[in-house]
């Protein structure tokens, strides 16, 4: 059942019909994707470009930047649509991106995480769809990925956290890098990340005015367990 204006998705008459047995849902800033029961994907909305419905099949997970989608398949390849300067045309990356175990989305951008711990990025170089050579080497056993609206941070297996994209939302963490040790997971919010460390402490970097507002309440965070955004 949706709702809201048209323009952006809030009207699915026209696929209602194909609207069953739904699983999960994505969301662009237009349209949605929906994944079946059967791993068939029913999209709707507004800037949502034709598919090949033949290569949605199986599908397990989609994530979503502003105006595009990658699907992920069982069979770990994955198929994107939508905005090319969004991330909607990955054939540049294409013969990389096997084995994908997961992605995520900036906001003009994609980043998946391959089963061997490496990741690919793709669209917008400024939202992070770009690997800077200074950090490629360091994307390795990479387990968690995390993107704000510009920017991505990886956690590695060693509990030390990468991060490439804008600086204004995050993409350079090396002020704090020397903090970031022994790092259990990464939350994100549009300008900032938080990382949450393994004796309950958080770090955050990113905007100066959202890193600020944590320093006012850093001494209550302690003993973390659990951080969203």
């Amino acid at each position: 059942v949706t709702w809201g204006e048209n323009y952006p998705g809030g009207d699915s008459r026209a696929v209602q019909g194909q609207l069953s047995d739904v699983r999960t849902i994505a969301a662009s800033s237009y349209a949605f994707a929906a994944i079946r029961a059967d791993g068939s994907v029913v999209t709707w909305g507004s800037k949502n470009p034709p598919v090949d419905s033949e290569e949605l099949q199986n599908v397990t997970h989609i994530a979503a930047s502003h105006e595009a989608f990658c699907a992920v398949r069982a069979d770990g390849r994955c198929v994107t649509w939508g905005g090319a300067k969004f991330g909607g045309d990955s054939r540049g990356v294409r013969d990389r991106l096997v084995k994908v175990r997961s992605v995520v989305g900036s906001f003009k951008a994609f980043c998946a995480l391959l089963s061997d711990g490496t990741v690919v990025a793709w669209g917008d170089a400024k939202s992070g769809g770009v690997v800077p050579p200074s950090v490629e080497g360091d994307l390795w056993q990479v387990q968690q990925i995390v993107a704000s609206h510009g920017a991505f941070a990886a956690v590695r297996c060693d509990g030390r956290c990468v991060t490439w994209g804008a600086e204004e939302y995050g993409g350079d963490s090396t002020q704090v890098q020397d903090q970031l040790k022994n790092v259990q997971y990464v939350t994100a919010s549009k300008r900032a990340f938080c990382a949450v460390l393994t004796d309950g402490s958080v770090v955050s970097w990113g905007d100066p005015m959202r890193v600020a507002e944590l320093c006012d309440v850093q001494e209550q965070l302690q003993d973390v367990q659990q951080l969203t955004a």
